[in-house]
């Protein structure tokens, strides 16, 4: 995971009009987007399913940012795992 987050291109994004449900991410696994939401009702400060894209809010803790953001950077590895294996091949639980 290390080795992702070293690697990962971080953009910030302005989140003017977006929420976390309309917002379009760039679908480049070397990036991590970060959407500054523009109000409240916006959305909450979240990671997206596959890690790509971390919504903040300006309000959002430090504590709470780093959280998210390990978030973004496991759920990029595994994304990264999933597609690195063999086909057949699976994890062991």
């Amino acid at each position: 995971m290390q080795d992702i987050a070293v690697h990962s291109k971080v953009v910030t994004v302005d989140g003017a009009g977006a929420t976390p449900e309309n917002f379009h991410q760039d679908s480049d696994p070397a990036t991590l987007q970060i959407v500054m939401l523009a109000k409240p009702s916006d959305g909450a400060a979240q990671v997206s399913s596959d890690g790509e894209v971390v919504f903040l809010q300006k309000d959002t803790s430090e504590k709470e940012q780093q959280s998210l953001f390990a978030t973004a950077f496991y759920l990029k590895a595994k994304a990264r795992e999933a597609t690195s294996q063999p086909a057949g091949a699976h994890s062991s639980p």
